[in-house]
């Protein structure tokens, strides 16, 4: 799980970074604080869900008088909610990527009218 957080996290910065569409560049002029402070929470919380789960495993004793279970469910459950959190800011970041890319290919591809050469061809004779 929290591999799986990190290496989605890693992949989505790395996106992030590339895209360089008009509503992206706007996004991140005008959001970059609120975007930068929510990807270095995904990536300092798998940081925190990895040190707890390394914590209850070496504290897990056959007997558990410390309940480490507990510490590692309650690991579990944040990175599934980070995840859940990940996807959502993922996909809200490929929404406006897209955007743009649709956009810009609607606007710089002209429509190619099959009959010009003719026309071309019969206004020469």
């Amino acid at each position: 799980m929290v591999s799986a957080i990190g290496g989605l996290s890693a992949i989505a910065v790395s996106l992030y970074t590339a895209a360089n569409g008009e509503r992206l560049r706007a996004v991140r002029v005008q959001h970059h604080e609120e975007l930068r402070r929510s990807w270095r929470s995904l990536i300092q919380s798998t940081a925190l869900c990895c040190l707890l789960l390394l914590i209850s495993l070496s504290l897990d004793r056959e007997k558990d008088p410390l309940s480490c279970r507990f510490v590692f469910e309650y690991a579990m459950m944040f990175a599934s909610l980070r995840f859940i959190r990940l996807i959502w800011l993922f996909d809200r970041m490929m929404q406006v990527s897209d955007a743009d890319l649709v956009c810009e290919e609607q606007t710089a591809a002209p429509v190619r009218d099959p009959d010009w050469l003719r026309r071309q061809q019969r206004a020469r004779r």
